[in-house]
């Protein structure tokens, strides 16, 4: 009968409090968008299907750190914090369909990117910070598979040189970040994981502003692949 009691005093104690660090390397793949341009001087136009290249292991590479509590009444359930750095570089070798004006020239209906833009990116970086969820399913072994959701800001480094306009290079608060997550961590020991993870990303461009004038616009989806390294520990 203390046996008994005793098990289910352990049963019915709740698990600690865990605190979890993560670090991580990947690459993202971002689907084609709209871009929409206005800027003093006659340009008004519309880009459409613009596609990007993530260049991951370029310099500055892609990489991220997150912080997660999970939490003591429902162990499994963690909330935390989420960075990311991210890149996109339009291809602006491309041609794509087009419309408006450009320092007050008709464009259209197609255009060579590289006519227009000497750079069109968010190089250092696409960053997203994101608050998320996440949920875990411990298996009994090593592997815990996870799944979990994010929204926040986007912060992208705005990189846009034109001909005859100023170059605008900088950081700013564009809009809406959110992301899905799903993903295995492994055990190791001593608290030490790695983890494996996929990630759908979502970030708004909205009214960029340009140095000299005007704005830039455009909506990013993209597909995050990364592997990384946590420490969990119990801190009370």
């Amino acid at each position: 009968m203390v046996l008994g009691a005793a098990l289910s005093c352990a049963l019915v104690t709740p698990a600690a409090a865990e605190v979890q660090f993560s670090a991580y390397l990947g690459a993202n793949f971002t689907h084609s968008s709209d871009v929409t341009l206005a800027r003093p001087g006659g340009t008004n136009a519309k880009f459409s299907n613009v596609p990007w290249d993530g260049n991951s292991f370029k310099m500055p590479p892609y990489w991220g750190l997150r912080f997660t509590y999970w939490l003591e009444s429902i162990p499994n359930l963690g909330f935390g914090v989420d960075y990311t750095h991210a890149k996109v570089y339009a291809k602006l070798g491309n041609t794509v369909p087009a419309s408006g004006t450009v320092g007050g020239v008709p464009i259209g209906p197609n255009v060579l990117l590289r006519n227009v833009f000497q750079r069109l990116e968010f190089t250092d970086g696409l960053n997203l910070v994101t608050a998320h969820a996440f949920y875990r399913y411990p298996m009994g072994g090593r592997l815990t598979p996870y799944l979990g959701v994010g929204v926040g800001a986007a912060i992208p480094h705005v990189e846009v040189t034109m001909a005859g306009y100023p170059i605008t290079f900088q950081y700013e608060l564009t809009g809406i970040a959110a992301r899905l997550y799903g993903g295995v961590d492994v055990a190791i020991t001593n608290g030490w994981s790695l983890f494996g993870e996929y990630q759908f990303s979502y970030a708004q461009v909205r009214n960029a502003s340009l140095t000299g004038g005007g704005t830039l616009s455009t909506d990013l989806l993209s597909h995050h692949f990364n592997l990384g390294v946590s420490y969990a520990f119990k801190p009370f």
